[in-house]
């Protein structure tokens, strides 16, 4: 599936994003659509009701359609994916409260919802309109008993269909963010122990990949938790000499090593299946520290100006943001621009270091950013709370004394 994934989108990426119809149509020979699960990394525009949104500018401003609720100034890794596969993939409004508008598109949907976890709980805080991955997978649910088949209507050419199409997950960050650190709002961080609760996330996760596959899914992408503790959101980079918060980073490179072993473990019983691990946690770390080496000029500030709107640290509304969008790391204090993400995805398509199989995936390579032994450090609770505390203290600075 590396293979797969690289002539799919090599012609799109080496032309600038500018490649032709034809070259598209080529790539994009054989792969029937593109399925979305996840959280605002990937959100398309269906954290509507939700008090967090995207739906005003800067957000979208540099996106054929201003303020789409794309969580960045213009494309998002699953767009990037989608135009990849020539396909118009459609977002949760149109299927909940638009029905008799989705018309017969067969090329598939983005369930994503801003703050959404894995855990049922997760994200409740910013509403109750927020999506879950339970959720995401109950709507693809109603998509395969109820819309696809009104579409495709032989059984044997449906599970063929959902056999050729590329799943995209990208979601966990959410779980520690606005969960497992937020002890002023959730029991978890008393409850589980660093390691504990992976394992927690893994168990559901596992519950949820094996609920895709029931329902014909077989080509799954899964894009690791990014090193968040170097991310503005959490840290003031004038702080703490410039560096990340290792602590934070810490927990999310375990997540990204336990994904893998779970992986492995399910990957037997599922027959059929390829798994391709998306390793951005490392790239990202190495954008922050290494800028000059992709073309970027300011891994520290966000592009936007940003206030606190609903418990998150988004945009200020019809500001104007940087004029050096192609050359920033960071959107706001928690996306990526879309230049950070065509960088992402061209190291994705053309180095297997980055996206990889699980035969060739080197989970010691998966903690701390950097190669080296894989270490599993156990938190405590009192740890956990610490830690809690000091990213409470960064949100702080950030919003109040930058």
């Amino acid at each position: 599936m590396e293979k797969f994934l690289h002539l799919l989108c090599l012609p799109f990426i080496l032309s600038s994003l500018e490649s032709t119809q034809a070259q598209l149509l080529a790539a994009a020979k054989g792969v029937q659509a593109l399925y979305v699960f996840g959280d605002s990394i990937v959100d398309s525009g269906n954290s509507l009701n939700t008090l967090v949104n995207a739906t005003y500018l800067p957000y979208g401003c540099d996106f054929p359609s201003p303020a789409s609720g794309r969580f960045t100034n213009g494309k998002t890794i699953a767009d990037i994916l989608s135009l990849c596969l020539n396909v118009s993939v459609l977002s949760i409004p149109l299927w909940a409260s638009e029905k008799d508008k989705r018309g017969t598109t067969i090329a598939g949907f983005n369930y994503a919802s801003a703050t959404a976890g894995l855990l049922p709980e997760t994200g409740r805080t910013f509403g109750a309109n927020v999506v879950g991955m339970k959720e995401q997978i109950d709507l693809f649910n109603e998509t395969v008993e109820n819309y696809l088949p009104r579409q495709i209507n032989n059984a044997e050419v449906l599970s063929k269909y959902l056999s050729k199409s590329i799943f995209v997950i990208s979601i966990g960050s959410n779980d520690y963010l606005y969960n497992y650190l937020q002890p002023q709002y959730y029991t978890t961080s008393r409850q589980y122990d660093m390691d504990e609760f992976g394992d927690l996330l893994m168990l559901e996760l596992e519950k949820h990949l094996k609920a895709l596959y029931s329902l014909g899914a077989r080509k799954m992408v899964f894009f690791e938790l990014g090193p968040i503790g170097c991310y503005p959101l959490v840290v003031k980079r004038g702080e703490q000499n410039g560096k990340c918060l290792q602590q934070l980073n810490t927990m999310l490179a375990v997540f990204n090593a336990k994904l893998y072993y779970m992986l492995t473990d399910i990957a037997s019983s599922l027959e059929g299946t390829t798994f391709i691990v998306a390793q951005t946690f490392k790239l990202i770390y190495d954008m922050v520290e290494n800028p000059s080496k992709y073309g970027l000029n300011d891994t520290t500030n966000s592009c936007c100006a940003v206030e606190q709107k609903g418990g998150r640290l988004l945009c200020v509304p019809e500001t104007n943001p940087c004029d050096e969008r192609k050359s920033t790391l960071f959107w706001d204090k928690f996306h990526l621009t879309e230049a950070a993400y065509n960088i992402v995805a061209y190291k994705c398509l053309n180095e297997s270091s980055v996206c990889t199989s699980l035969e060739t995936f080197e989970p010691e390579k998966a903690v701390s950013g950097q190669p080296g032994r894989l270490s599993k450090p156990i938190f405590s609770v009192f740890n956990t709370l610490v830690l809690a505390i000091m990213i409470s203290v960064s949100y702080f600075v950030a919003n109040f004394c930058s």
